[in-house]
């Protein structure tokens, strides 16, 4: 299935991880159809649970206000409203947030090089949308939802 990868630790990378979070992601996603939204959390070193610390602005290793209220926000916004659409906040700067299944946008967290808030939607990439997908008898993902009880994914 992942034979085309550059090596044994690239092929393990990738089977690791559309095991466990990628494509348990986006089933989660179609099956709460207009109900979910997609962001993803990229300040450096951007590892799991690296976004917890910006969730309350509790001492974050970025300090920048703009980020914090933007990132926070969006899942405050979530709780209260039920969608992190809502700009209940003055100064966020995170643009307009469509559910994931009105074509597939999510919402990237992420810095510059200069350190200014990088805030943006964007397309889930089409290539991760066929591994994932649950019609293909070939799609890598297809075989994860097949092993899911055996997987506990």
């Amino acid at each position: 299935m992942y034979q085309n990868q550059e090596s044994n630790v690239d092929q393990a990378n990738l089977a690791i991880s559309e095991s466990i979070f990628v494509c348990p992601t986006y089933y989660l996603l179609k099956a709460f159809g207009e109900r979910a939204w997609k962001g993803e959390f990229a300040i450096p070193p951007g590892l799991h649970g690296n976004d917890i610390l910006y969730y309350f602005t509790s001492g974050s290793a970025y300090n920048n206000s703009q980020f914090t209220t933007a990132f926070s926000n969006s899942f405050m916004a979530m709780v209260m409203h039920e969608t992190p659409d809502d700009r209940y906040t003055p100064g966020d700067i995170t643009p307009s947030w469509t559910s994931w299944r009105n074509g597939s946008t999510e919402m990237m967290f992420n810095e510059t090089s200069a350190g200014v808030p990088d805030i943006y939607p964007f397309k889930t990439d089409i290539a991760v949308l066929e591994r994932c997908a649950q019609n293909a008898e070939s799609d890598a993902c297809n075989y994860w939802l097949n092993v899911s009880a055996y997987s506990a994914q």
